[in-house]
């Protein structure tokens, strides 16, 4: 069983609307002591997760791989699409990283597909600092009826074996964003 977050972090997460706007690009975040997920649906507002750079690492048609690296690292989630919240199955998400020696390597990609109810679960290593970058995972999720999202995950204060639970939130095709949202990702990273 992995280790739950420290408290401490949890707070820190826990800025907004459960969204993790610092540490962890903007998705909403849960976590459970069960092997369960978490249900979080009717406890979310349901923003849309922010965009965040794409990144110059970035190759299209990454392996179908349930883990990469070491495996120490678990993150698991849910697709949704704003403003309806409904999951979102069938979605691509795909996952890239630099290694522990700060490199984008082939071996730290891969792409997963969310089930039936929009849920996905992918293990990675812990990912390395590349340049003066925070420790970060990049994230890009498509699927019919949803704009691309590009964002990223940034795990600094995560333990070495940990968990994360995400949702990520889509903005429907045919919604308009909220004000202030913007669907494309910036060209400088957040972070």
């Amino acid at each position: 069983m992995k280790k739950p977050l420290p408290r401490t972090t949890q707070a820190r997460i826990a800025i907004g609307v459960i969204s993790i706007t610092l540490f962890v690009g903007a998705v909403t975040y849960a976590t459970t002591g069960s092997e369960q997920p978490a249900n979080i649906a009717s406890s979310i507002s349901c923003a849309p997760t922010p965009t965040d750079a794409l990144g110059p690492y970035y190759v299209p048609g990454a392996p179908e791989l349930a883990s990469t690296g070491d495996g120490s690292l678990d993150i698991s989630g849910t697709i949704r699409s704003w403003p309806d919240c409904l999951p979102v199955p069938g979605a691509k998400i795909e996952f890239w990283q630099a290694g522990n020696d700060g490199q984008y390597t082939d071996d730290q990609r891969s792409t997963v597909y969310a089930d039936d109810s929009g849920t996905f679960i992918y293990s990675s290593g812990f990912p390395g600092r590349y340049e003066a970058r925070p420790i970060h995972i990049h994230v890009k999720i498509t699927a019919a009826g949803i704009t691309e999202l590009v964002t990223q995950i940034y795990p600094e204060d995560q333990p070495r074996d940990s968990e994360l639970r995400l949702v990520f939130t889509a903005v429907a095709d045919n919604a308009t964003p909220p004000a202030g949202y913007s669907t494309r990702a910036p060209q400088r990273p957040l972070q």
